[in-house]
C-alpha cells in the first residue's frame, strides 16, 4: 500500500477512533513493504513463505510435502495452480 494511501486512512480515523489511527501509524506501514516486493519474491511468499520465515503462520499455496492437517481429499495437491499463482504475483504487483 503506497503510504500516501495509509496516511490518509490514518487521518480519516484520527478523529473518530484515535487509538486506532495511533496504532495504525506505529505498526502497519511494515506491513506493507510486501508490495514493494519484485515478482519473484512475491511468488516466492505467496507458494511456501515458510521457506523466508519458518515461523510464519501464512499457509503454503504451492506446497504439498510437510504439511499438517490436511483432508484426505487434498492430500498432495497445492491449494493454487502454477498459473494461479502467477495470477496473484500479478495482482499483488498491480498494488504497487
Amino acid at each position: 500500500m503506497p503510504a500516501r494511501l495509509l496516511k490518509q486512512a490514518i487521518e480519516a480515523w484520527r478523529a473518530d477512533a484515535p487509538k486506532l489511527a495511533d496504532w495504525a501509524e506505529a505498526n502497519l506501514q511494515d506491513g506493507f513493504t510486501v508490495f514493494n516486493f519484485p515478482p519473484a519474491q512475491l511468488r516466492l511468499r505467496v507458494a511456501d513463505s515458510s521457506r523466508i520465515n519458518p515461523e510464519t503462520i501464512m499457509p503454503a499455496y504451492y506446497k504439498t510435502e510437510g504439511l499438517r492437517a490436511v483432508a484426505a481429499a487434498y492430500q498432495g495437491r497445492p491449494v493454487l495452480s502454477a498459473q494461479q499463482i502467477e495470477d496473484v504475483v500479478v495482482y499483488l504487483s498491480t498494488l504497487r
